[in-house]
């Protein structure tokens, strides 16, 4: 994962940021390619306990947040065995309060009583980033409800066909 070099920024500025991509996708984009962005605090986290899963979910009627807002979040897993697996959080689906994971092991199933805790709380929504030949371009405002204090810029880029991810720690300044 590249790592950006970031600079400070003050509550209600409007992060704006030019990340070069390893790969050139040219001017024009399939519409299964993406390039997403969010600010996350790298010094929070909570925890949960699951009501049921799989290999690749988490169930937990305790999120009652809105659709995809765990997105990208990373994730430990602690199952019953006493197995503890690190994962990031690809879709959050609040109508069924379903986390969908990367695939565990072959053989490992998240169940009932299984712990799990967030990390990285993101403190702004995904928002889409413009591309044009190998630049992203992601503009956040730093609205009032990021608070001063330290933060991470993610950028998750997909191909379709393959995925970079960026991502760079800040603070923000009252």
């Amino acid at each position: 994962m590249p790592l950006l070099t970031m600079q400070d920024v003050h509550v209600n500025a409007v992060l704006s940021y030019d990340v070069t991509l390893k790969t050139d996708i040219g001017a024009a984009k399939a519409v299964s390619d993406s390039a997403f962005a969010a600010i996350t605090d790298p010094s929070w986290k909570t925890s949960g306990t699951a009501d049921s899963g799989s290999g690749t979910t988490l169930v937990d009627d305790a999120l009652t947040q809105v659709d995809d807002f765990w997105n990208m979040c990373r994730i430990m897993v602690t199952l019953a065995s006493g197995s503890t697996y690190l994962n990031r959080v690809q879709d959050f689906d609040a109508g069924t309060d379903t986390l969908t994971l990367l695939a565990l092991p072959q053989g490992e199933v998240i169940a009932a009583a299984d712990t799990y805790e967030f990390y990285e709380y993101p403190v702004t929504p995904w928002v889409a980033a413009s591309v044009a030949s190998n630049v992203v371009t992601v503009s956040i405002p730093t609205t009032a409800t990021l608070a001063p204090g330290p933060r991470r810029l993610w950028l998750f880029v997909d191909y379709g066909t393959t995925q970079e991810t960026h991502w760079g720690d800040f603070r923000v300044l009252p």
